[in-house]
């Protein structure tokens, strides 16, 4: 009778893994729809407001130390294991690499909508929210994250470093709301720079002098690329809210008499701006109205800026230009650019001045 149990039990076994052999990669596919599917549940999550960006801090050190880990424990060029490999380190690799794609996934996922709202389409800084989509993507994949991404240090410290930079890039105003675009995007390139560097490092012994030697080094290396590649990076955490817009005038410093987009010109009076941003902190002081008329630059100005108690981390940002101050001939598409100390474009608003 056990005999029978016992062959039953092994038939049962045998049957499941021939079933899984047959249909493994069917399987992972599967696995990867399920994952995407709690990918775009986080970026719902994300919605509930800009300080949940603070458990990111916690993301990016749990995905360094995993990093790290895996690379200690499976070498240079980790390969999931091949048949015949022994059950723990089978079942290490895997679940390390499990534990990595659902950080990553978190993370980009969350990252996303931010993003989005900060960039400004048909501009350079869309191509890095593109960027920054199929690195989201790819963390769901999990034939081309175990096979590709983890197998080469080269590519999983780059991906890493997307998103360790992206994830700082947000949260960092979370802890130093008073920083200001230029200095946040500075200070994560630098630390997005020595997460990428230390997963290239045999040894963690340093001496002071190689240390310093090294924070200077990756510092000016920061430096220089935020002021290479700042202009395609989407000006987070700052976004345009509803409510901005160009009108005829201000019924109280938060909010215009109507909002329009178009007006005929008979009717055109003075213009003014007005653009709900969120910007943590005071680091919206020195923001920038540039007014454009058919996409050229018309005017620039400091824009006034106003804070009201019961909106956080919102700044009210307005200019204004008087009918005095328009062309004779004022026909034609008006934007409105909010332009932060870094010269990043934070998003517009419009008009059409008709005939």
């Amino acid at each position: 009778m056990s005999a029978g149990v016992a062959t039953a039990g092994q038939g049962r076994k045998a049957g499941v893994r021939a079933f899984l052999d047959k249909h493994h990669a069917k399987l992972w596919w599967l696995h990867s729809f399920y994952a995407l599917g709690l990918g775009v549940l986080v970026m719902f999550f994300a919605q509930k407001g800009y300080d949940h960006s603070r458990w990111l801090f916690g993301g990016v050190v749990g995905l360094w130390l995993v990093l790290v880990a895996f690379y200690r424990a499976f070498g240079e060029r980790p390969e999931p294991p091949a048949e015949g490999t022994a059950v723990r380190q089978k079942v290490g690799f895997f679940v390390m690499t499990y534990v990595m794609k659902n950080l990553y996934q978190g993370m980009l996922f969350f990252l996303l909508p931010f993003y989005f709202r900060s960039t400004t389409f048909g501009s350079p800084n869309q191509y890095f929210f593109f960027v920054l989509a199929l690195a989201a993507v790819l963390a769901t994949l999990d034939i081309v994250f175990d096979r590709f991404l983890m197998k080469y240090r080269w590519a999983s410290a780059t991906y890493f470093f997307i998103a360790l930079f992206a994830a700082l890039n947000l949260a960092l105003p979370t802890l130093l709301p008073d920083l200001g675009p230029r200095p946040t995007l500075m200070l994560a390139m630098f630390l997005g720079t020595a997460g990428y560097v230390s997963l290239h490092l045999r040894s963690v012994t340093f001496g002071f002098r190689r240390l310093r030697n090294a924070t200077i080094l990756l510092s000016g290396a920061a430096v220089g690329l935020s002021l290479v590649v700042g202009p395609v990076i989407p000006p987070v955490p700052y976004y345009i809210l509803e409510g901005s817009g160009i009108g005829p005038s201000l019924v109280e410093p938060r909010r215009l008499s109507s909002v329009l987009t178009s007006i005929d010109a008979s009717a055109l009076g003075d213009l003014v701006a007005l653009t709900a941003v969120l910007a943590p902190g005071a680091s919206a002081e020195g923001f920038r109205h540039v007014w454009r008329k058919n996409g050229e630059e018309f005017t620039s100005m400091l824009a006034e800026r106003g804070e009201h108690s019961d909106t956080p981390n919102t700044a009210y940002l307005r200019s204004q230009l008087r009918r005095s101050e328009l062309p004779t001939r004022a026909t034609g598409h008006w934007t409105v650019d909010v332009v932060a100390t870094d010269g990043r474009v934070v998003g517009r608003v419009g008009l059409d001045v008709l005939e």
